[in-house]
């Protein structure tokens, strides 16, 4: 996400990354290139925020949470199905979404009377992002319901 905050001048950017330089926590925090970065967490997530001068009267902030899915990916042994159901359990991803999932294509086949494949559910399962991670919870509970 990138944002650009407008400031009423003077403002001294080069002197607020000194300041910043000199206080700096040590594999936190860096002042490189005109650019200020700190790595940050929220919500369980890890990411990062950069702020740098921007056009005009403007500071450009930039905020960088990679994708935890992806991350998990990058392990050994951790196929698409452990990782996108990690992330949605584990690291509480909204987004987290085992299109593989049987149960996932089960609930859909007693919705809707036609099993998806995982690519159809997949490609279906876009148009819920952000929250595909509360459309499969929802697909599961729907298999437990008597009605």
């Amino acid at each position: 996400m990138r944002l650009s905050l407008a400031y009423a001048p003077p403002y001294d950017w080069e002197a607020m990354l000194g300041f910043l330089a000199a206080r700096a926590v040590v594999g936190m925090e860096t002042v490189v290139d005109g650019v200020y970065s700190r790595s940050i967490s929220l919500k369980g997530l890890h990411g990062s925020v950069s702020i740098r001068n921007g056009a005009g009267d403007a500071l450009e902030v930039e905020l960088d949470f990679p994708d935890p899915a992806a991350r998990l990916l990058a392990l050994h042994g951790i196929g698409e199905w452990t990782a996108q159901y990690i992330a949605l359990r584990q690291l509480r991803d909204l987004n987290g979404f085992p299109s593989g999932d049987v149960g996932l294509m089960r609930a859909l086949e007693v919705l809707e009377g036609e099993r998806p494949t995982a690519p159809e559910l997949s490609l279906r399962a876009e148009a819920w992002r952000p929250y595909r991670g509360y459309a499969a919870q929802l697909l599961w509970t729907s298999l437990s319901r008597a009605d």
